[in-house]
């Protein structure tokens, strides 16, 4: 059984959105427990399993187990839907890439909304850095991106 820094037994959510992170509740690891820490305004104190906002100590599970990340301006992320879209200029699959859900107006591709996600589109500069951080995608001196997974030898298997 997994278990929050509280010691509570978590679950994934059964069905809804999570309001504050802006993704599926199927997505998100919550306690069941009202602990009244709504971050969005509209959840009724309880964490999950069907809405509303994880609390603080599944918050910090979902950090620990890489789930969700910080990034260098500390905006919590996760990473994009799975219903389809784009992720943007990095041209990989949205559930490859990280979003923080602010407005950045940090579009590179030139047909986004200027949200950072949050679920598809293009990522902003700090979302971005994570990708590089993990080794997902390299940007040569020019600052061309290239994804992992290329079929191309001599460049450690990434592509443009």
């Amino acid at each position: 059984q997994r278990r929050n820094l509280a010691g509570d037994t978590v679950a994934k959510g059964t069905e809804g959105e999570c309001q504050f992170l802006g993704i599926s509740s199927r997505d998100v690891w919550y306690c069941g427990k009202r602990k009244n820490q709504c971050q969005c305004g509209g959840c009724d104190g309880r964490c999950g399993p069907d809405n509303g906002c994880p609390c603080l100590d599944c918050l910090s599970y979902m950090l620990h187990d890489g789930t969700l990340k910080k990034n260098s301006q500390n905006s919590i992320c996760h990473k994009g839907g799975r219903l389809g879209g784009n992720g943007g200029f990095t041209r990989l699959s949205p559930s490859q890439v990280w979003y923080c859900g602010v407005r950045k107006n940090e579009c590179q591709c030139g047909s986004c909304d200027g949200v950072c996600g949050p679920t598809n589109g293009c990522p902003c500069l700090a979302c971005f850095n994570l990708l590089i951080d993990e080794g997902v995608v390299k940007v040569n001196s020019a600052g061309v991106v290239a994804r992992k997974g290329g079929q191309h030898g001599g460049n450690g298997g990434f592509t443009r």
